[in-house]
């Protein structure tokens, strides 16, 4: 982080920006962004189970709920 001591300009953010409206990002959105597609490749190409479970699963796939927690959780991530 730099040092601004003594730096003569002041912080400013135009009144004419935008304002940025983000909806809730729903675990059903989330689902839609990591599975949904390879999901639907699997199928389509035969690649599931008698259970719908992937025979070739993505790494994704593989986490467990910890792993899953903690990855979301990690610097980065879209949870505040």
């Amino acid at each position: 982080m730099p040092d601004l001591t003594d730096f003569k300009l002041k912080p400013y953010v135009s009144y004419k920006a935008p304002d940025v409206v983000q909806t809730e990002f729903t675990a059903e959105d989330l689902f839609s962004v990591v599975y949904a597609s390879k999901i639907i490749k699997d199928f389509k190409e035969g690649k599931l189970d008698e259970n719908g479970h992937s025979l070739e699963p993505s790494e994704e796939e593989k986490m467990t709920a910890e792993e899953a927690r903690n990855k979301a959780k990690q610097t980065g991530s879209d949870i505040f």
